[in-house]
Formats: structure tokens, C-alpha cells, sequence
């Protein structure tokens, strides 16, 4: 399925179905603008298909890959073309643009869509596609009685079968081999080196599948032609792809849901620009087995189309490099991307989002409609032709507009108000407004310290349950070139426990004395933490598992701390203490932590805000001139709080002025919550 901005098609497979999609979409000469194209193109597709799409090259060294090897059965296709055939095939290596323009196609629809076969086909419009490419493909899906074939099992069959076609002839695949570079001997590729330090060496040649730039990376600087160097450094690389993964549920989705789509945002911009055109390809459809029963799997991506300089840099595990992903991801799913976690992703559809039934059902009603507001424009022009004016002059004076007109509604309506009136008016409105703006943070301020009282008393009541061990006193002691050796030996370490959200609970003692187990040392990482806590937990680590704290460092992943068991250590019965949190005790903890510092912040800046209006208040009764721009009030109105909102919150009933309050108090302490997280991602996978 095609999806375009003037509507959408099914793309299939030969000339005659595609013949409709034109009168519909293209101009009234779109049709034999298209056979002209066809008629002028298939008959070079002879030549073309003579020659393997390996060996054309846009170069002079086509006469090594094509001309010398494949020139009989070129000379053979040529002699059967005739001599108007053959002398179209001469332009088999020159864009495709240029046979376009030699035709004189000028229908836009036609122009746009050879743009997208172009650049689905090879990554450039017709400007940069050479015509054999193109023809070669033009023979192919326009040919008649021709289909589209697809691997059973997915692509992934025909990976399968080139590894086995390639084993069943002595060939040999090495994963996981990373080469390091391609070694040069008597000015020729002799093998190559891998990281390992082995070498592989070559019976005849180096073929190297990676591109360009990554190839010359790999060989001596000192043996490669200035010439082919330059022209490397010359050519620009395509923009990167960006791609999405999906799975969803297959109970509801209609049966003809197709394997492949495509959508088009704007033709006028390019199929070649910025997150323009995407595609989505749902292999399960053919072949079930891809996906667990009931279930589909979506792959959609940007065709090379997405700026890589957005992404450059940025370290994968951090925020902005999730805000940004969130952010670009939205071309490809349509929706806001509201949460995340390990088992689901969560997108909002919008509220402009109609289901496929309910947009046909509505474009249906607006035609009805303008076709009824076309019959009664008809009807009611053709009564007003009838009808002969019967409208009588008035013979009366005419006031309207007049000094008369002005006198009658003074002394109707009583004078205008005074400048001076007009002041005061404004002056007690001002004085209004802030005195309910003052009521209003009062409301919110008794709520949010209602709210600070639950979440004590839920703190409280989850605290209940852990009993912190005390620091023993005769404590292990270590000495200082001990102490040296164990922090080097710990920093170095592979394994390492990752302390999370929860802090220290029953879990985490645990793992500490598997650990312990089999190595004498413990690493433990911290992350997004604040010295003044990471050292409170090395303490608490140190004092509930009977180890002796080593160190605490700071490192690229993290605070780093170093537990030693000791050297009588000997395993407990009881690997999980009884007297710490569970794993779920601990999650809840630290939810109600977060809540509890959340409405701390809320209610100090609540109280600042008031103390702030409650100052502007003296101020205007006093007289005092303020700037409106830089009131409290102003910046709230920036802030979507308008005298509206202010009113019904008095005006309205006592719940009304709860659950208005309520909502917003909700609003600041969760966006609170959202940057003061150790780790954000899980407070962005529960509340968006």
C-alpha cells in the first residue's frame, strides 16, 4: 500500500492496474505520458537485462566489468533491437533524469513517483541513477503477466542459503572476527590481520563488502593512489537510517493488512528529505512463523534519510539521547511515544486520529454536503433571478449615523465614563485578580500539604519493616597496602552488582555473598546518586553484610564500591537478612521517597509564589507602579493558569475547587518527580 498526500493506492506488480492509479492521481495526459516512458524504455531493457547489475558501473571501467566479458551477447540483443533500439541503449549509462527530459514527461505525479522508485532502488533520485539500473527494474515489475516473489521464513532464508552455497563449495564463515587490517605484500592483498592477532591469508584476492571509507581504513596509507583517495574524500556518504522494531497484537487487524507500505508526507520537499518518506514492511503477514502465534512483527525505517549529525556524540544510556530518540521516532509510529519499559511500548494515536472506517464514513458525508450546498446555491440563485424587487424608498429622514442618532443614545445611555473612571476600574480589577490568586495558592497549598502528610505517614508505614543493622565494633581492619592492593584489584574487576532505585534491601546483601563466593571482592556501582548518599550506602553495605568497606571511587559508569569479605569469612545460613526490605518493600520505599522530596520542592515553591503575589498585592494598594510583563500573574498566564481558571475555582462548588487544585498539584509534582529521579526512564515507563 502506497500512501501519498493526494490519497492512497495499491502499488501492485504490471502496467494495467498502475494505468488507474494514474487517471486518478495524474493530469489527463498522465496516461499516455506513461506508455511514451514505457515504449521508449523496455525496448532498452534487452541490453540491460544482458548484463548482470554487478558489472554496470557509471565509470570508464564498464569496459572491464561489461563491455570485454558480456559483448556477444550484447552485440546478439543489440542485432535483434534494431538501430533505433541500439542507439537508445547508448544511454543505458547516463542518469536517468535525461531520458525522462528527452520524452518531455511533464506530469508531476509521474515525475514524483520514478523519484521514489529511484530512490528506493538505489538511495538517489533520477538525477544520480544510472538508466540501466532503472530499466532493469522497469522491465521487471511493469512486465506483463510478471509478480513479486518472497522468501519463505523471512530474509533470513536467503542469508541461510548463501552460508550453505557458500559452505557447499569450500567456503567458510567466521563470526565475531573483527579485522584489523589488510596486509600489503608485493603490492598486492595477501590477507588480512584480525584483532586476535591472526592471519588470514588469501589464495587469490581481498574482497572487502564494508564501504569505502571504512576499506581505506583498513589499508596502509602508503599504498593507496593519491587518485583513489581523493576520490574517496570526495564522495558524500548518504544520511544514516533510523529504525523501528515492533511487535503487536494480531487479534482485530484486518486480514488484507499487506506486508509492505509506504508513505509519502510531502512531494514538494523530496523523497530524499529529512524523515519525508518511510517504510514499513510486517513480514509475519507471509510467514506466521516470524512472530508468536497470534502476534505480528512491524519493521519500520527512514531510507537513509535521517541527519546523523543529531546523533553524533551522544551517550546512548542518557536522557537526551532518549528525549531525542522519543522525539524522531514519532514519523515512524505516527504517535507520541508516552512509556517504555522492557516488555512494552506505549504510543498516544492523537486526538486527530480517526480509525480507517470512520475517515472513509467522513469523507463520504463532506461530498454529500457539497454536493447539497451546490444544489441549493443553484436553487436559491435561480430564485433570486424571479424575484422582482419590490422594495419602496423610505420617504422619512435617515438618522442612522447622524449627530441626531449620537444625541438620542447619550441621552438614552447617560455619558461615557471618565479616564480617571476608566483607571480605577482597572486598578480594583488588578487588585481582584491577585487577591484570588492569593486564595487560589492558598488552596493548592493546603492540598499539597495534606498530600506531604499521606505520603509521611506511607513512608512511615513501609519503614516499619526495616531494622538497619549497627556498625559492629570489632570490625575487621585491613592495612593500607591491603587497602591499596584490594581497590586496585576491585576497580579492575568484569562483574559488579548494580545498585538501582531500591538503595540497599535483602536482594542486594544477598548477591553480595554469592559474589563472595567465588572472589574475595565485591564491586558495587552506583549511578545518578550524590556523594553525600553513595557514601551513606557504602556505610549501610558495609554494616548489614559484615564485609569491610575498601574503597569508593568514581568512574565513567558510576561510583564504584570496593567490599571486602575478610579473612575469616564464612557464608551465612541466611543469605537474605531478615531485617532489611524486600525487593518490593524497596521499590515502594522508594516511590514514597521521591513523592515525599517531590512535595517538599511543591510546597516551598508555593509558598514562594504566594509570599511573591501577597508583596505585588501591598504594593498595588500602596499605590505602587508595576510592570504587568513582570507580575506573578503574568508569568502564570505564559503558563496556561488564565483569570478562568482563578474564577472557577471560587466560583464553582467546593469540589470542583478540589479536584481543579488536585489536578494541578498532580501535574507539578509528577513533572517534579521526572527530573529529580535517579533513573528517569523508570518514572518515564509509569507516569509518561
Amino acid at each position: 500500500m502506497v500512501y501519498i498526500p493526494e490519497g492512497e493506492f495499491l502499488s501492485r506488480i504490471g502496467p494495467t492496474e498502475f494505468f488507474k492509479d494514474l487517471e486518478k492521481y495524474g493530469t489527463p495526459n498522465a496516461v499516455q505520458e506513461w506508455q511514451k516512458l514505457l515504449d521508449a524504455i523496455l525496448p532498452m531493457s534487452a541490453a540491460a537485462m544482458a548484463l548482470p547489475p554487478l558489472s554496470i558501473r557509471g565509470d570508464f571501467g564498464v569496459l572491464s566489468t561489461a563491455a570485454a566479458r558480456y559483448a556477444p551477447s550484447l552485440l546478439k540483443y543489440f542485432v535483434q533491437m534494431g538501430p533505433q533500439g541500439a542507439l537508445g541503449a547508448t544511454k543505458l549509462l547516463r542518469p536517468f533524469s535525461e531520458v525522462m527530459d528527452s520524452l518531455e514527461l511533464k506530469d508531476p505525479f509521474i515525475r514524483n513517483w520514478v523519484d521514489l522508485l529511484s530512490f528506493l532502488l538505489a538511495g538517489v533520485k533520477t538525477n544520480g541513477i544510472l538508466s540501466a539500473e532503472m530499466v532493469y527494474m522497469f522491465a521487471e515489475w511493469y512486465k506483463p503477466g510478471s509478480c513479486l516473489e518472497y522468501p519463505l521464513h523471512g530474509t533470513g532464508a536467503v542469508v541461510d542459503a548463501l552460508v550453505q552455497g557458500m559452505k557447499k563449495f569450500g567456503g567458510r564463515l567466521s563470526l565475531g572476527s573483527h579485522v584489523e587490517k589488510i596486509v600489503i605484500e608485493n603490492d598486492r592483498a595477501s590477507g588480512v590481520k584480525l584483532r586476535s592477532g591472526q592471519f588470514v591469508r588469501a589464495k587469490k584476492a581481498v574482497i572487502s563488502n564494508a564501504s569505502m571509507w571504512d576499506t581505506l581504513k583498513l589499508l596502509p596509507k602508503e599504498v593507496v593512489p593519491k587518485s583513489y583517495l581523493d576520490r574517496v574524500n570526495t564522495t558524500p556518504q548518504c544520511e544514516s537510517f533510523m529504525h523501528l522494531h515492533l511487535g503487536f497484537d494480531a487479534e482485530g487487524i484486518r486480514e488484507d493488512l499487506g506486508i509492505h507500505h509506504i508513505v509519502v508526507n510531502d512531494w514538494e520537499r523530496g523523497v530524499d528529505a529529512d524523515q519525508n518518506v518511510v517504510l514499513i514492511s510486517i513480514p509475519s503477514v507471509l510467514s506466521p512463523d516470524l512472530a508468536p502465534p497470534g502476534k505480528h512483527v512491524l519493521h519500520a525505517y527512514l531510507p537513509g534519510t535521517e541527519p546523523f549529525g543529531l546523533w553524533e556524540g551522544l551517550d546512548r544510556r542518557s536522557t537526551e539521547y532518549k528525549h531525542l530518540k522519543a522525539e524522531r521516532s514519532e514519523k515512524l509510529t505516527g504517535g507520541t511515544l508516552v512509556s517504555r519499559n522492557k516488555d512494552y511500548i506505549v504510543f498516544y494515536r492523537g486526538n486527530d486520529y480517526f480509525p480507517p472506517v470512520v475517515t472513509e464514513a467522513l469523507k463520504e458525508r463532506k461530498k454529500l454536503t457539497d454536493l447539497q450546498q451546490n444544489v441549493e446555491e443553484q436553487a436559491r440563485e435561480m430564485a433570486s433571478a424571479s424575484i422582482v424587487s419590490k422594495a419602496k424608498a423610505s420617504k422619512g429622514p435617515l438618522v442612522a449615523g447622524t449627530l441626531a442618532e449620537t444625541i438620542a443614545a447619550t441621552s438614552h445611555w447617560g455619558n461615557q465614563p471618565s479616564s480617571e473612571d476608566v483607571q480605577k476600574m482597572i486598578k480594583d480589577s488588578v487588585l481582584t485578580r491577585h487577591a484570588l490568586l492569593v486564595k487560589y495558592l492558598q488552596n493548592k497549598l493546603s492540598i499539597a500539604k495534606g498530600r506531604l502528610k499521606r505520603a509521611e505517614n506511607a513512608l512511615a508505614k513501609v519503614q516499619e519493616y526495616l531494622e538497619p543493622a549497627d556498625i559492629p565494633t570489632d570490625l575487621e581492619t585491613i592495612t593500607d597496602e591491603e587497602r591499596l592492593l584490594f581497590r586496585k584489584m576491585g576497580l579492575s574487576m568484569k562483574p559488579y552488582l548494580h545498585l538501582g532505585r531500591r538503595g540497599v534491601y535483602a536482594g542486594v546483601i544477598e548477591n553480595m555473598h554469592l559474589h563472595w563466593k567465588y572472589r574475595e571482592l565485591v564491586k558495587i556501582i552506583v549511578r545518578g546518586t550524590r556523594l553525600e548518599q553513595v557514601k551513606h550506602i557504602a556505610i549501610s553495605l558495609e554494616a548489614e553484610s559484615g564485609g569491610v568497606l575498601v574503597s569508593l571511587d568514581k568512574t565513567n559508569k558510576g561510583y564504584a564500591i570496593i567490599v571486602y569479605r575478610g579473612k575469616n569469612y564464612r557464608q551465612p545460613q541466611a543469605l537474605r537478612p531478615k531485617n532489611l526490605l524486600t525487593r518490593r518493600q524497596a521499590l515502594a520505599r522508594s516511590i514514597e521517597l521521591q513523592r515525599h522530596e517531590a512535595l517538599k520542592h511543591h510546597i516551598s515553591d508555593l509558598q514562594e509564589r504566594m509570599e511573591l503575589v501577597k508583596s505585588e498585592l501591598v504594593d498595588l494598594r500602596n499605590g505602587k507602579e508595576i510592570d504587568d510583563s513582570k507580575t506573578l500573574y503574568s508569568r502564570l498566564d505564559d503558563h496556561n493558569v488564565s483569570d478562568d481558571d482563578i474564577e472557577e475555582a471560587f466560583l464553582k462548588e467546593d469540589t470542583a475547587i478540589v479536584q481543579l487544585v488536585l489536578f494541578d498539584d498532580q501535574i507539578g509534582c509528577f513533572i517534579y518527580l521526572l527530573f529529580t529521579s535517579f533513573e528517569t526512564h523508570l518514572f518515564g515507563s509509569r507516569f509518561g
